[in-house]
């Protein structure tokens, strides 16, 4: 079983090496996230002597000793680590989840082949879910350990731009790591239960055809996330005008990350309407590479869905956070008599320490899942070139389709951002009238011109490369 777990990986590098990644940047993600777990439970042992001399604090309010001083530190640094991890969480889970039904979905004829040749399914899915635990232990023990190069420094530049918080010793250790290995071991492992169990039963009529072109179906697990992060959304968004201002930026922050999750959550069921709605308004006749590319995305949604759902991630996230720390910082302003705020409550490096995480991962993983569809890519480019199709029109429709799997993203991504700041604006107006909507159209346009890029890359890259070979390898490649 060792030699055609690694075998098989050896033929699939391509793909394997887009999970190894996606491992590689998540646990890296997940360390950060843990040094600030590790730093805020070593911050208790501390003497509160120290944090309040360490905090710069010449003299304390009225009323207050150094106990109780320490206290409020420590609910501040509570308050932004919960944060931290929670963020850096659903991203990792979401994305790595994704990715690595990614990774299974894309070798279904492998699996096919291997019922062929004689291979059990009780087999196929243990070797399946050996080559998962593989990559994602190794990625797991790179990202993890890697974390010891930047979560001090990382940690030590954002903390020390947060307002109220002393300077205190940032703390990672090995055993961090290592619960960074076992956690990115344990998301790709039960996240691909189902595929993996569905490799082992891969009918052998699909040796004959390419990897599967049917879209990911609503499950159960699926629909119950979807409402529970709708209640979560509605409540933490809906309860932040009843609250004093600083839980309302907290009960917003998570419901508009409940609101995020919503959306990929219903991914199966959202990405290909919005799809063939925005991709419609371009008749065929204008663009021969653009009727390709849609087509080529509208066919393969297993594909399209999961790296739309990761891009979702990558663009939403930082500009629906960014909007609610706007949102709610002007209302702090005009509550306080001042003019309302054209910047949040959070700093820059705060906010930073916030989605930074979050937006590697996802990032990482939009990447990764484009590239790790290449081949499957180049063969369909390759029946372009034998159809009469130039290099140029090939290469046109590797720049078309990042353009539309960008546009999807970003449809999806302005609808959560849209509502967000239109509902926290709506609750906050009837105590703070002069509360101002945002939408973070800065942040979200970095982002989403990121995500082109990179995706972008990730397509025309692979393509040129394909184009200097021969067509009759590619035509018969898997």
């Amino acid at each position: 079983m060792i030699r055609l777990t690694l075998a098989s990986m050896a033929t699939h590098r391509r793909i394997w090496i887009g999970a190894l990644l996606v491992a590689i940047v998540a646990s890296a993600a997940l360390s950060l996230a843990a040094g600030v777990v590790q730093t805020g439970v070593d911050m208790l042992a501390l003497d509160p002597a120290d944090l309040v001399r360490s905090s710069g604090l010449t003299e304390l309010p009225p009323g207050f000793d150094q106990a109780q001083a320490a206290q409020l530190f420590f609910a501040a640094y509570a308050s932004l680590g919960a944060g931290v991890v929670v963020v850096t969480s659903v991203a990792v889970v979401s994305v790595v989840n994704t990715v690595t039904n990614l990774t299974v979905e894309l070798q279904r004829r492998e699996y096919a082949l291997w019922q062929l040749a004689g291979v059990s399914p009780r087999r196929i899915t243990a070797v399946v879910r050996l080559q998962i635990a593989l990559v994602s232990a190794v990625g797991g023990l790179v990202g993890g350990f890697s974390g010891f190069l930047f979560v001090g420094p990382v940690l030590d530049w954002a903390l020390g731009s947060a307002s109220g918080l002393p300077r205190i010793p940032v703390v990672y250790t090995a055993v961090d790591a290592l619960c960074c290995v076992a956690v990115v071991v344990l998301l790709a492992s039960f996240g691909a239960r189902r595929s993996t169990r569905a490799a082992g039963r891969v009918l052998a009529i699909e040796a004959l055809r390419g990897p599967s072109r049917s879209a990911t179906r609503m499950t159960a697990t699926r629909w119950v996330l979807a409402v529970a992060a709708l209640a979560v959304a509605v409540l933490g968004i809906g309860s932040s005008g009843s609250v004093p201002l600083g839980d309302a930026g907290s009960n917003a922050m998570y419901g508009a990350l409940a609101a995020v999750v919503v959306v990929v959550a219903v991914a199966p069921v959202l990405t290909p309407l919005v799809l063939r709605s925005w991709t419609a308004l371009v008749p065929p006749r204008r663009s021969a590479s653009w009727y390709l590319a849609r087509n080529t995305v509208r066919y393969d949604l297993t594909r399209s869905t999961s790296t739309v759902t990761v891009m979702v991630i990558a663009i939403a996230l930082p500009a629906v956070l960014t909007a609610v720390d706007t949102v709610t910082g002007s209302a702090s302003a005009a509550g306080a008599g001042d003019a309302p705020a054209s910047g949040g409550a959070l700093g820059l490096q705060a906010l930073v320490l916030l989605v930074g995480g979050a937006i590697a991962t996802a990032l990482g993983g939009a990447t990764a899942s484009v590239s790790m569809s290449s081949s499957v890519r180049d063969r369909e480019h390759a029946l372009i070139r034998s159809a009469g199709g130039t290099h140029g029109g090939v290469v046109l429709t590797a720049l078309s389709e990042a353009v539309v799997l960008t546009g999807t993203a970003l449809i999806e991504a302005v609808v959560v951002v849209l509502v967000v700041g239109v509902g926290l604006t709506t609750v906050l107006a009837s105590g703070h009238p002069l509360v101002r909507p945002d939408f973070g159209i800065p942040v979200l346009s970095v982002m989403c011109l990121t995500a082109f890029v990179l995706v972008a890359l990730a397509t025309v890259v692979p393509t040129v490369l394909a184009l200097r070979q021969r067509l009759v390898p590619l035509l018969a490649a898997d």
